[in-house]
C-alpha cells in the first residue's frame, strides 16, 4: 500500500484498540445482570450511542449497532476518494445485512429479529436497516434498494418479482454482484499494490466461503434447484468439481468431508468441520479472522490492519449480541470457547 494509505492504516489500528477484545468480553460474559453490563458498555462506548439506565436487551443490542456504525463511519470518513478500494469491505457488510432482511422478509420475522447482528455502513445506515426490516414482503425490500440506487438492487430484481422468491436464488444474485462490483473496485488499485493483493485474497475467500455454504444447504436440503448454476466463480480454493461433490452429497456431514479436502492446508480449513449453518457462520467468520490478523503481522503496510478491523468489528458485535441475550433469557454464563474473537 502506498504511503498515501498510512492515515488510514493509523486509523484502523486506533479505532482497534477501542475494540473490548476477547478478554473483556470474557469477563462481560460472566455477568448475569443487564443493567451491570448496561455500565459496562455506556463506559466503553461513552456518548452517542442512546444508553440509558435499566436499558433493555433490545436498547443494548441497538447500542451496540451503534457504535460499529460510528468506528464505520470513521473509516469511511478517512478514506475519503479512496473509497472505491475498500467498496469489498463495506459491501461485504451490505451483503450480508440485505441477506438477512430477506431471509426475514420470506418468513415474515418481527423487524428486531431481522436486525439481529447486523452493522450499519454508510450505504445503509441505521435508519436505512431498519426502514428495510419493515418491509413485508421481499420485492419491497428489493424495491427500497433500487429507489436508494444501491448497487445490490437491480440484481435481486427478477427473483425478488417471482410470487415465491427462492432464497437460494436471491443469495446467489447477491453473492455474484458482491464478486462483480469487488472485483472491478480491486482492478483500480496499482498493480503489485499490498493493498490490491490483501483485497483480492479477501474477495476470493469470501468467495469460496459462500459457495461452501451453499454446497452445504443443497446437500442437507436436497433441493431440485441445478447445484452447478450456484456455483460463484473466482473463488481461491473451491474449485467448481469439488463445490459439485458436495453439493451432491448425502447430507452435511458428508458436504463438509468434501468440503475437508479443498480447505485443507488453508486458512479454512477449520470451517469444513462446522456443519449447523449458525456454526458455519461462526467458523468463517473465525477463520477470516485469524487469517486477517496474521496478514496484518506479515504486510503492515497492507490492507491486512483495515481488514482485521472490519472483522474484529463484525466479531465483536456478534459476540455482544450473544452476551446481551444469554443474559436477558437467564441462561448461564457463556464459556470462552463460545466467542468467535480471538484477541
Amino acid at each position: 500500500m502506498s504511503r498515501g494509505w498510512a492515515d488510514l492504516i493509523a486509523r484502523a489500528r486506533g479505532l482497534s484498540t477501542h475494540l473490548l477484545g476477547r478478554t473483556r468480553l470474557a469477563e462481560l460474559a460472566r455477568m448475569r445482570d443487564l443493567g451491570r453490563l448496561a455500565a459496562a458498555l455506556d463506559e466503553a462506548y461513552g456518548p452517542g450511542v442512546g444508553l440509558t439506565p435499566g436499558a433493555s436487551a433490545e436498547e443494548l443490542e441497538i447500542a451496540v449497532r451503534r457504535a460499529a456504525a460510528r468506528d464505520l463511519r470513521t473509516i469511511a470518513h478517512w478514506t475519503g476518494n479512496r473509497d472505491t478500494y475498500l467498496a469489498p469491505l463495506f459491501l461485504d457488510e451490505d451483503r450480508r445485512s440485505i441477506r438477512a432482511l430477506l431471509r426475514g422478509a420470506a418468513a415474515g420475522s418481527p423487524p428486531p429479529e431481522r436486525l439481529a447482528g447486523l452493522v450499519p455502513t454508510p450505504t445503509l445506515p441505521e435508519g436505512a436497516l431498519e426502514e428495510l426490516a419493515r418491509q413485508r414482503s421481499v420485492n419491497t425490500v428489493v424495491a427500497l434498494l433500487i429507489a436508494w440506487a444501491h448497487p445490490f438492487g437491480a440484481a435481486l430484481l427478477e427473483e425478488a418479482r417471482r410470487p415465491q422468491p427462492d432464497l437460494l436464488q436471491l443469495d446467489l444474485a447477491l453473492n455474484s454482484e458482491y464478486a462483480k462490483c469487488s472485483a472491478r473496485a480491486v482492478q483500480r488499485a496499482p498493480r503489485g499494490d499490498a493493498a490490491r493483493h490483501d483485497l483480492v485474497a479477501y474477495v476470493r475467500a469470501t468467495v469460496d466461503l459462500e459457495n461452501a455454504s451453499t454446497a452445504m444447504q443443497l446437500a442437507a436440503q436436497r433441493s431440485d434447484i441445478d447445484a452447478g448454476l450456484l456455483f460463484v466463480p473466482d473463488g481461491r480454493w473451491l474449485d467448481r468439481a469439488r463445490f459439485l461433490d458436495a453439493a451432491h452429497a448425502s447430507d452435511a456431514v458428508a458436504a463438509s468431508a468434501t468440503l475437508a479436502r479443498a480447505f485443507r492446508g488453508t486458512p479454512l480449513a477449520r470451517v469444513a468441520t462446522a456443519v449447523p449453518r449458525r456454526a458455519f457462520e461462526d467458523a468463517a467468520l473465525s477463520a477470516e479472522l485469524r487469517w486477517s490478523i496474521d496478514a496484518a503481522r506479515r504486510t503492515p503496510l497492507g490492507a491486512a490492519p483495515v481488514i482485521a478491523f472490519f472483522l474484529r468489528l463484525r466479531a465483536e458485535v456478534r459476540d455482544l449480541r450473544f452476551i446481551i441475550w444469554r443474559i436477558a433469557l437467564g441462561a448461564p454464563p457463556a464459556a470462552p470457547d463460545a466467542l468467535v474473537t480471538i484477541a
